[in-house]
């Protein structure tokens, strides 16, 4: 399988889905992380204000959490990004063959 390098022909099939519930980003000031696992957020990141949980607004709003605003995710299509590995994958064994051949021919024909 030959990995699809043209840009244009991969934004075009990157094929969006937005996800229809709302999340919340929720700071619990010195909490750490694993902390309200049971929440089961998307996300969790220890940062200088605390432990951040991304949660489901519905599920915040259960648990009586403070937040600002809500935002919804978008999902990409991973076929594409596995094209772009493919592309990689194939054209880097390639250059850097390419590489060692020109150091040993250059090594040659200019002693060292």
């Amino acid at each position: 399988m030959t990995g699809e390098t043209d840009l244009i022909t991969l934004l075009n099939n990157l094929s969006p889905s937005l996800d229809q519930q709302d999340y919340v980003f929720c700071t619990v000031a010195e909490g750490l992380y694993g902390d309200l696992a049971e929440l089961s957020p998307l996300a969790a990141f220890v940062e200088a204000e605390g432990l951040t949980l991304v949660l489901p607004k519905s599920t915040a709003d259960s648990a009586g959490m403070a937040y600002q605003g809500s935002f919804k995710y978008i999902t990409l299509n991973l076929g594409v990004v596995g094209s772009i590995f493919l592309s990689w994958l194939v054209t880097l064994p390639a250059g850097a063959g390419l590489s060692i051949l020109f150091f040993f021919g250059f090594k040659a024909a200019f002693g060292q």
